[in-house]
């Protein structure tokens, strides 16, 4: 069982240059981490850290404090999100921030997910 996680989730829903320059697109750099997710398969993250959705279908879903549950996005390839070390008052749905602890990341096909160390994507808090 994993343990409940604690931080905050920002999302990178469009494709657009979010490697730092001079990283490659096409090949994940040298410090980071492929992850493969089959279908219906949750992914736990690691915190702090940045992952790029190269292939596939990943979805965020938000667990309320009612019981719904809302999907907050469905990532596609070149869309990202990064987990950010703060406390669960924080979050900004405006920003597209929410608590780690209230998600579930589910993958909707075949994914193949880029763990990437924080520094290394050009996003962070706005």
């Amino acid at each position: 069982m994993h343990p409940v996680p604690t931080g905050l989730l920002q999302l990178y829903r469009s494709d657009h240059q979010l490697l730092r320059k001079g990283a490659r697109r096409d090949h994940p750099p040298r410090n980071a981490k492929v992850l493969s997710l089959l279908a219906n398969q949750l992914l736990h993250p690691e915190q702090p850290g940045g992952y790029l959705v190269r292939s596939g279908r990943l979805r965020v879903s938000q667990l309320l404090d009612d019981g719904r549950e809302i999907t907050r996005a469905v990532l596609h390839g070149g869309s990202a999100f990064v987990v950010l070390d703060g406390q669960s008052g924080d979050a900004d749905p405006v920003l597209d921030i929410y608590p780690l602890e209230r998600l579930i990341l589910m993958a909707l096909s075949e994914t193949g997910i880029w763990l990437l160390p924080p520094d290394t994507l050009t996003t962070g808090r706005r």
